[in-house]
């Protein structure tokens, strides 16, 4: 007997519609509940909160009854296919998948069994749905999966193959924003309280970052994951940023570059020390709340600490390289400076350029007990003298006390992290420091003064850095030393050069200087007289005799002195010794002009002189002159000549009516007039 199957009209079509998705309703609900208690999946639920789960289970209700009633095959693939990326980009294990659909299918069945007893090709439908949607969720899923470990393999080999460290960030971001639900990222190193990026990728992340100001120290624009990861040290993720009260500094901005709706940072450890931020963004909420796509992005943050160490230690091998090109172009800073001031007013310009250095300088103690800059270079470097930071090191301690009490090397790579220097925090900040290096100098083996070098920049010192300055400041104590040997050296050289030209009681020049001017005088005042004069003092010995040799010498370093005095700019006056002078006056033009320069002369010897006891004593002069070229002998015979005009000089000393005589040779032609130059 055939059985005839029941003609269902349109009214039946919507009821039975209306009462397969109240079905679906019942049997999702249940499904989820009883899913939640697997053991398989339990783990997975804990990493999750209240929302992830109520999103999860609506998502799987609304999944639900799309697939039975969707007629469209294509659409319904489509949509498995899209769900499948979002539980892979969720990271929602392939169990729960499978679990979901068979506990969804057999509550399913239950509910509605009158209707699978009426029409039987419902059981069939279902089965067949929920099979093939099982299918191509886990197709998807494992399809994107491989293509997450095909870029994560990638990344491995760009680690080993790029050999350009800046080039290897950059090519390993954009590797990374191909993951799917990775829409945007990027690595920020801390400076100034902010973070600097270095390297970017995905859309619209370069111009987000632009327009906001990122900070880690403290304040509100220091509360978002980046700021909240580095004060932590750990992973910080965001399962919603328009919702997160703590992003609210950012929505304006985010609505208009990025529409991002998750975010996670990781710190980066370089060397063991956190030194940089890696921060990622997606526009699917709670992307980042799985564990597993934390550790997935966590071992990113590593294999970039790898890359950004490789980066850090060719600038280490370059500021190494630097700093020995300035250690070994100290040699000639050595050797050409004159003053030590030079010498470390060009050090500390040569540690700055080229970026090695943010500040370089070199402090002493004053006499109120604080370290004061004696030269410095750099930014900010001419407000130095305002820190007053004390040698004392009980209160408030400093690294630079330590290192002047202790007398070695102090370095610290996060001065402004350590509550022992908080004091000096706002000095830091103010200066852009972040780490800082002080070198003791030692002087004629002694602490003489610290070399002090600061960057902005975090851990920046390391051991061949350190050993590269600690040299410098040895070889600028050695400098120093050679320094005050040589100019010992010059001034004593000095000394016996003057010495051998001067007489030491009068300090005027003696006759080795006399003899090496009289030759240059007549060669270059040829169209003038040149009057050569030898003069004794008369009544000199009486002085030794009856006062003592002490007052002979002063009164042989006054008349010295008148001498000086009386005659003009450009004349000589030496003394050969004893009471013994000479003179050497040049640019005569006329007799008038000698007589005018010889009346001086004798007015000036001629004034009583007060001795050290307060008596007086007067004396005289002889003096003989000879004229060049009136006299055309050579310098040693002019002399000569003057010697002997002084001779006669003194013989007629009781019947003389002036106290020089010219010589002989000359003394009887008439001397005409020599111009003088024009006005």
């Amino acid at each position: 007997m055939t059985t005839q199957r029941k003609t269902v009209f349109p009214a039946e079509l919507e009821q039975q519609r209306q009462t397969v998705l109240a079905a679906v309703e019942d049997a999702a609900r249940d499904a989820f509940v009883e899913l939640c208690q697997e053991p398989e999946i339990a783990d997975y639920v804990a990493g999750l909160d209240a929302a992830a789960l109520h999103h999860l289970q609506q998502a799987q209700h609304l999944h639900f009854a799309r697939l039975l009633t969707e007629e469209d095959p294509h659409v319904r693939d489509s949509h498995s296919c899209d769900l499948g990326k979002v539980h892979q980009r969720l990271d929602l294990p392939a169990d729960w998948l499978v679990l979901a659909s068979g506990l969804f299918s057999a509550h399913l069945r239950r509910t509605l069994m009158p209707l699978i007893q009426v029409m039987p090709e419902w059981e069939q439908r279902i089965i067949r749905r929920l099979a093939n949607d099982l299918v191509l969720q886990l197709r998807t899923m494992r399809r994107l999966e491989a293509e997450e470990e095909q870029i994560i393999e990638r990344i491995d080999l760009l680690l080993l193959s790029e050999p350009d460290e800046q080039q290897l960030l950059q090519r390993m971001l954009k590797k990374i924003v191909l993951i799917p639900g990775i829409d945007g990222a990027w690595i920020g190193k801390p400076m100034d309280g902010k973070l600097q990026p270095i390297a970017i990728a995905g859309e619209r992340m370069a111009s987000y970052l632009e327009q906001v100001d990122i900070r880690i120290d403290a304040g509100p624009m220091a509360q978002g994951p980046m700021g909240r990861a580095w004060r932590s040290g750990q992973p910080v993720a965001i399962a919603d940023l328009q919702s997160d009260p703590l992003f609210r500094p950012w929505q304006e901005t985010l609505q208009s570059t990025g529409g991002w709706r998750s975010s996670m940072a990781c710190p980066i450890q370089i060397a063991g020390a956190q030194q940089a931020l890696f921060g990622t963004y997606s526009c699917i909420p709670r992307y980042f709340s799985s564990p597993y796509r934390r550790r997935r992005l966590m071992q990113l943050a590593r294999m970039l600490g790898i890359a950004l160490e490789k980066q850090d230690q060719r600038e280490r091998l370059e500021r190494s390289n630097r700093l020995y090109q300035i250690f070994l172009s100290e040699g000639d800073i050595l050797m050409r400076s004159r003053s030590p001031q030079a010498i470390l007013r060009r050090t500390c310009h040569r540690l700055v350029e080229n970026g090695l250095f943010r500040t370089a300088f070199v402090v002493q103690p004053d006499a109120s007990g604080h370290f004061v800059p004696i030269s410095a270079a750099g930014v900010n470097s001419d407000r130095l003298s305002q820190a007053r930071i004390p040698v004392d090191q009980r209160n408030p301690p400093s690294l630079l006390a330590t290192a002047w009490n202790k007398r070695r090397s102090q370095y610290h790579n996060r001065y402004r992290d350590d509550p022992t220097y908080q004091h000096l925090e706002p000095l830091f900040a103010e200066f852009g420091w972040e780490s800082i290096a002080i070198m003791p100098i030692f002087h004629r083996s002694a602490l003489w003064g610290l070399l002090v070098v600061a960057s902005a920049r975090l851990d920046y010192f390391e051991h061949t850095l350190l050993s590269a300055l600690a040299r410098m400041a040895k070889m600028l104590g050695f400098g120093l030393d050679e320094l005050t040997l040589k100019n010992q050296i010059e001034a004593e050289r000095e000394e016996q050069s003057w010495r051998a030209e001067h007489d030491l009681l009068t300090e005027l020049p003696n006759r080795a200087a006399y003899l090496t001017r009289l030759p240059q005088a007549m060669e270059s005042d040829r169209e003038c007289l040149i009057a050569v004069g030898m003069m004794d003092l008369d009544d000199f010995k009486p002085v030794n005799d009856r006062y003592g040799h002490a007052a002979g010498d002063w009164v042989l370093q006054t008349i010295a002195q008148r001498l000086r005095a009386a005659t003009r700019e450009g004349d000589l006056v030496a003394r050969f010794g004893g009471d013994e002078f000479a003179l050497l006056l040049s640019e005569l033009h006329s007799m008038d002009d000698l007589e005018r320069v010889l009346h001086r002369v004798r007015d000036a010897i001629r004034s009583p002189i007060t001795l050290v006891t307060g008596q007086s004593v007067q004396i005289g002069a002889s003096l003989g002159i000879t004229l060049y070229p009136l006299d055309e002998a050579p310098a040693e015979i002019l002399l000569r000549h003057a010697d002997q005009a002084l001779y006669q000089a003194k013989n007629d000393k009781s019947r003389r009516e002036r106290f020089f005589r010219l010589y002989d040779g000359i003394e009887e032609v008439s001397l005409p007039e020599i111009p003088g130059p024009q006005n």
